[in-house]
């Protein structure tokens, strides 16, 4: 069962009306949270629906009914999360979200029958994810009815590798992605520009061409671009601040008086830094991978911010090993000094 309510900095149940830059404090509680494996099992017949749902049901461990005979990897448990979420921007070193678990008690036990099938299982959504990419060719026959549209499936998948291997052995197939990934760089950098400069204006048909070279490229591929482009945002951000100084500089050298109280001060042409290799060189020895991973645009945030902060806090735990023939092999625990 989880049960979450809103709190005062005290840990008291209370209606929050949030007020700016307060900061807001939830309970969430977790009672009888547990999982189990079990290896010897029978499936549950899936003679109907409502069925199945009433036997998934009786399986529910709660503190009025222990269901016994379930092979629990972690044993049902309970558990506090005291969460703050800080709404004030400048104070950033502590985190903006801190979640404070309480646990009294952690029991797990894990047999050599129940470690295999897991692994077992996790081998199988690995290959899963594998041949999703081959998904769409599958044949909706199967492979005893239809033994020819299996091999048809093969062979058309091992020519989409084969000549996804090669294209980036072709000349002008790199010379294409080359050209692409530098129009994204410049897109995408005047798209963020266009936010914080009003002489930049991204036109529908840019953006539609943004939009259609996202579509074309992979998401590693499109991780890689923005990481440039963010690092090329900054520099035409740099060279725009600082043409505009430059420009302000000079104007407050030749203005009189009654110039600088009336006029609006000088008038400065933006553009953009051109994207040269020597250029794109530079910005591509900048960027790091945590950058590619990033890959997204976003406010520029200080080194000492604190996304998230977790504390855990453990009275007791154990962990039991057995083998095949559930005998224990193994046993650790730990608990808190009073």
């Amino acid at each position: 069962m989880l049960f979450r309510s809103s709190t005062n900095s005290k840990g008291e149940f209370q209606f929050v009306n949030p007020k700016e830059n307060e900061n807001l404090y939830k309970l969430v509680q977790m009672k009888n949270f547990a999982m189990y494996w079990d290896a010897n099992a029978e499936h549950i017949p899936a003679d109907s629906k409502e069925q199945i749902g009433e036997d998934l049901h009786e399986l529910i461990y709660t503190s009025e009914k222990h269901v016994r005979g379930m092979d629990y990897i972690l044993n049902p448990v309970s558990f506090d999360l005291n969460v703050k979420i800080s709404q004030n921007h400048q104070e950033v070193s502590e985190g903006k979200i801190i979640i404070d678990c309480l646990c009294k008690q952690i029991s797990m036990c894990l047999n050599e029958n129940q470690y295999g099938q897991i692994v077992h299982l996790a081998e199988f959504f690995r290959n899963y994810t594998k041949s999703i990419k081959y998904i769409h060719h599958r044949p909706s026959k199967d492979i005893q009815s239809d033994p020819m549209s299996w091999w048809k499936y093969v062979c058309r998948n091992m020519r989409e590798d084969t000549r996804e291997n090669r294209k980036f052995k072709d000349w002008g197939m790199i010379l294409k992605f080359i050209k692409d990934r530098n129009r994204y760089i410049s897109l995408y950098s005047r798209k963020r520009l266009s936010g914080v400069e009003k002489q930049i204006v991204m036109t529908e048909k840019e953006k539609e061409e943004l939009a259609q070279l996202e579509w074309k490229y992979s998401y590693e591929d499109i991780s890689l671009f923005r990481a440039i482009a963010n690092a090329y945002y900054k520099k035409n951000k740099a060279h725009i601040e600082k043409l505009k100084k430059e420009a302000e500089e000079e104007y407050n050298k030749k203005a009189g008086f009654f110039s600088k109280m009336f006029s609006g001060g000088p008038a400065v042409k933006v553009k953009s830094l051109a994207l040269t290799p020597n250029l794109l060189k530079e910005l591509q020895d900048t960027i790091s991978k945590s950058d590619i991973k990033k890959g997204e645009e976003g406010p520029e945030i200080p080194e000492e911010f604190v996304q998230q902060k977790f504390i855990f806090n453990l009275q007791e735990g154990s962990l039991v090993l057995r083998d095949r023939d559930l005998k224990q092999i193994g046993r650790a625990s730990c608990r808190e000094r009073v």
